[in-house]
């Protein structure tokens, strides 16, 4: 079976609900909790997803996982990691005890990006264990942490959190480098609820805790330089799709705008880069095909992922 992987989709409900019930037992009321959460997520344009699918020799597609990711606000984190009830993803979506909304906005996202860092909650991550072989689930689960390392990469992430459950969860969460911040044993000894079948744990790491796990896998999604050209907006967006294989022909229709436009905002991002780190890129002559240079530029700006980030001019470390 081929795997591939792409960005999620608020359709992707019914494929993912089927893939999380065939991992653990879901009541119909979960699922009415899980839609309204799913769509609440989607809606806001905050919600950060992979999918991993399989491709078998009919050219059908199924999903064999799925991860998906918030930026939460600083109060929210220190609220989680005080001992609040299970499962944050509900508490999500309502106000803290402040006033205030625990999701980062986007437009919030450029400043903490570049100040204090950033704090991301894992609400999302299955993958189809069951229904695969040992093999299979290995390489579906590796697939989806290399992909969710490179989603990150370029941030200036100060720690993640993520809610497991059951002991095999916990464990996997424990090899990836995250440490047991709550079991909710206290909550279950105070509460009338009866214990669910999968244990809840609320797991996370900080910056400072992944540098000292080397080689655990969520150790990459801490690597962060502060950036250096600052291109605007319209540039890490050309960027980003020249970097999908996209023409600037491609790229102007997808954008809305002008071939020549893209075509000179090229031009500029690499007089941006000659200007601020002169020699890393091919020194311009006349002989010197255009497609070259734009190759040069991407291959430069692939290593550094944190040249396509929201970000401020000040402030950095």
């Amino acid at each position: 079976m081929k795997h591939s992987c792409r960005c999620g989709k608020k359709d992707d409900f019914k494929a993912w609900f089927e893939m999380e019930r065939a991992c653990f037992q879901r009541s119909p009321e979960w699922r009415e909790n899980a839609i309204q959460e799913w769509n609440t997520l989607f809606d806001h344009g905050v919600f950060h997803t992979l999918v991993v699918e399989g491709q078998n020799a009919r050219d059908s597609t199924s999903m064999l996982a799925f991860g998906g990711t918030v930026f939460v606000t600083q109060a929210y984190s220190r609220w989680l990691r005080e001992g609040q009830p299970p499962y944050p993803l509900r508490h999500l979506l309502e106000l803290l005890p402040d006033g205030s909304s625990p999701l980062l906005c986007p437009a919030d996202l450029a400043r903490a990006n570049s100040e204090e860092g950033l704090s991301v909650l894992i609400t999302h991550w299955t993958w189809a264990e069951p229904l695969l072989c040992s093999r299979e689930a290995q390489d579906v689960r590796t697939m989806l942490e290399q992909k969710f390392a490179s989603t990150y990469q370029g941030y200036h992430v100060r720690e993640m959190l993520s809610e497991g459950f059951g002991e095999g969860h916990k464990s996997y969460c424990e090899e990836a480098g995250f440490c047991l911040l709550n079991n909710y044993h206290e909550y279950y000894k105070t509460t009338s609820p009866p214990l669910p079948e999968h244990y809840p744990y609320l797991m996370g790491v900080t910056e400072e805790e992944a540098r000292l796990k080397f080689g655990c896998a969520i150790g990459r999604t801490f690597r962060y330089s502060p950036p250096v050209f600052f291109f605007s907006q319209l540039q890490q967006q050309i960027l980003c799709l020249a970097l999908t294989g996209l023409t600037n022909k491609k790229i102007a229709a997808q954008l809305i705008v002008s071939e020549s436009l893209v075509s000179g905002q090229c031009w500029e991002m690499y007089n941006i880069v000659d200007c601020e780190k002169p020699g890393v890129l091919p020194e311009r002559k006349e002989n010197k095909r255009d497609k070259e240079l734009r190759r040069a530029l991407l291959e430069h700006i692939k290593d550094h992922p944190e040249e396509l980030r929201p970000c401020l001019r000040r402030n950095f470390r």
